[in-house]
């Protein structure tokens, strides 16, 4: 892409490296494929179209790159083992090259998206029982995420308007991730503070969110959890050869600027 971006435009500018997939398994139950896989996408994807890009960015007198991560890049989750590893990964690399491309005027960011309404969400995506119920509520800003959402906060960083900041990992998640953080730092439970849940549920937050959800109760039968669990049962299963996947492993964006 690097090079087809080159040849048509005679230059790179900006770059958005935008590649990922989501497997889910136990960190006891994770095979190899499945972890190899998500790493050769997550990581190494990212890590060959850095390098790709910055070359470039280098030969053409500087440029900007950003590349996403995710809100999984800065804490933990259940059954998130090989997805969280390369999320946090991809921020060690972007802190690197942010300092030795400084000196080429090329600056280096990454975003972090929290739930946003994309199909890497799988058989939830667009379906407004998560995406403006259980989902909408955890988030303190009362919505889950658009992609729109993620483009201006990419659009914002690659842009001369950005010119002073690099280096950064900037949340994009309703301020989800600043709450569950607090709350885990002070030793309380997040879904308690959200979702009126009780602390024995502190891993059950499917269960919170079906009695705090409007009009539900815990005797419903069509709840939201129920439902959740039906469509869980139908993503990938460790080891598959399917995945969610957007973007590409070196998305590229030409622009007639060059941003310092």
């Amino acid at each position: 892409a690097v090079d087809a971006t080159r040849k048509r435009f005679g230059r790179l500018d900006l770059a958005h490296l935008n590649a990922g997939i989501a497997l889910t398994s136990n960190v006891l139950d994770t095979p190899l494929e499945e972890w190899s896989r998500t790493l050769a996408v997550n990581l190494s994807g990212v890590f060959y179209g850095l390098q790709a890009a910055a070359r470039a960015m280098r030969d053409s007198g500087g440029g900007s790159i950003v590349i996403t991560s995710s809100d999984a890049g800065l804490r933990g989750g259940a059954s998130m083992g090989s997805y969280c590893v390369t999320k946090h990964g991809v921020l060690g690399p972007m802190k690197c090259a942010m300092a030795d491309l400084a000196p080429h005027k090329i600056r280096v960011n990454a975003v972090c998206p929290g739930v946003i309404d994309t199909p890497i969400l799988g058989p939830l995506h667009g379906n407004k029982l998560f995406t403006e119920g259980i989902f909408a509520q955890m988030h303190p800003i009362g919505r889950v995420g658009q992609p729109e959402d993620v483009g201006r906060t990419v659009a914002f960083l690659l842009s001369d308007e950005a010119s002073f900041i690099t280096g950064v990992a900037l949340s994009i998640d309703g301020g989800l991730n600043a709450v569950f953080g607090t709350a885990a730092a002070s030793g309380s439970n997040p879904l308690e503070k959200i979702n009126g849940c009780a602390p024995e549920d502190r891993f059950e937050w499917r269960r919170c969110a079906q009695r705090s959800a409007p009009g539900s109760r815990r005797t419903t039968r069509a709840s939201p959890a129920s439902s959740f669990r039906r469509a869980r049962s139908r993503w990938p299963k460790a080891g598959s050869s399917t995945g969610f996947a957007t973007g590409s492993a070196s998305s590229t964006t030409p622009a007639t600027s060059t941003t310092a």
